[in-house]
């Protein structure tokens, strides 16, 4: 019986989470109108793809060490914020070899800095969840 709550429960939120979505996107869509919120949505891809790459699946691993304790967390915090910055020195070259035009129209220092601060905040919230 207790199983068949969770089970329920887990659909509930899992739909309020799907049904919100779907309202917040109509929202978004209909405020910014279609070329604004297509570029958010590109660039909110693309800095997925960067956090997908870019984090080299250290999250397990960390979660794993921090569980069994063999290396302590002031260590482990340490080598994720080391390499959230270099994720965030790199990103931040790129930017400045490789981009010439903003998507969507966006200023090129906000450009910038929403691409450094949402890769390295994920990533060290992802990190340190453990």
């Amino acid at each position: 019986m207790v199983y068949q709550k969770i089970l329920y429960q887990s659909f509930l939120w899992r739909g309020l989470y799907f049904a919100s979505t779907f309202l917040l996107n109509i929202l978004f869509a209909r405020f910014y109108q279609a070329s604004i919120s297509g570029s958010i949505f590109f660039l909110t891809n693309f800095y997925a793809l960067i956090l997908l790459v870019g984090s080299l699946s250290l999250e397990s691993g960390f979660g794993f060490y921090v569980a069994r304790k063999e290396i302590s967390t002031a260590k482990l915090v340490n080598v994720s914020i080391v390499w959230a910055s270099v994720i965030g020195l790199f990103i931040f070259n790129a930017f400045r070899l490789l981009n010439d035009d903003q998507p969507g129209g966006f200023s090129r220092n906000l450009f910038l800095f929403s691409s450094i601060s949402y890769v390295c905040g994920i990533l060290l919230t992802n990190y340190c969840a453990g």
